[in-house]
């Protein structure tokens, strides 16, 4: 009886994984490129803290 040939192993693990680590890394970067800012903890914008602070040097050079 002849033996036949070992059958070459499946690539398709292979390529789902493959796939799997593009979707998530895709994902990932699209998540992160269309995240909004992050409010602090009292819920203020950074922009808001600037003009706060940018008020403050201004009333304190007024000596206020």
């Amino acid at each position: 009886m002849a033996e036949s040939a070992p059958k070459p192993p499946s690539r398709l693990p292979k390529l789902a994984a493959a796939a799997g680590v593009f979707l998530v890394l895709l994902v990932s970067v699209w998540l992160l490129s269309h995240r909004r800012p992050r409010l602090d903890s009292n819920g203020r914008g950074d922009s808001e803290v600037a003009r706060m602070f940018s008020d403050a040097k201004t009333l304190i050079r007024q000596g206020k």
